[in-house]
């Protein structure tokens, strides 16, 4: 018999994200897009993320902006170019947990290991690198990505950050 998965979404209005549903679809979203009110990218969230994935819409608009789009049985986590708006997960012993805040996820699980190396990286910079947190269980979105959580984890990168090619002198 399969296990239940069990999927919790932590964000709260009281951080400003806003939550909204389409259908069976729930979909959380904090920050701006240029250029669009709230109506209008609750439209563009559904027309780009939902009934179709247009990442071109993200490569062609700038905001500052983070999205959790919850489907039935997987979740999409989406950030800006800069991560303005960070967004933690674990996926661990069929559970599924998404924050803004890696605290909440911590506080799910009993005896999350220390991820050392991660740990003194940050304590010497003030930073973690990556999708990496001091927790080896809880990881995070990175800028200009989306990430696609279903029985196995997709992760992909809308946005170049270097040049194609690099002239060599």
């Amino acid at each position: 018999m399969k296990r239940k998965i069990i999927s919790k979404v932590f964000l709260s209005s009281a951080n400003n994200w806003k939550k909204f549903k389409f259908k069976n679809i729930v979909i959380f979203y904090k920050g701006f897009i240029f250029g669009f009110n709230e109506i209008e990218i609750k439209k563009e969230i559904i027309k780009n993320f939902i009934k179709r994935r247009n990442w071109n819409f993200l490569k062609k608009n700038y905001g500052n902006f983070s999205i959790v789009i919850k489907f039935t049985d997987s979740f999409l986590l989406i950030s800006d170019t800069a991560r303005s708006f960070p967004i933690y997960y674990s996926v661990k012993n069929n559970k599924i947990l998404i924050s803004d805040f890696s605290k909440n996820i911590k506080k799910n699980f009993k005896n999350l290991e220390l991820n050392n190396e991660i740990k003194k990286l940050s304590l010497m910079s003030g930073y973690t690198i990556s999708n990496y947190t001091i927790y080896k269980d809880i990881h995070t979105i990175c800028a200009g990505q989306y990430i696609e959580i279903k029985k196995k984890i997709t992760k992909k990168y809308y946005i170049d950050f270097f040049p194609k090619k690099i002239r060599s002198k």
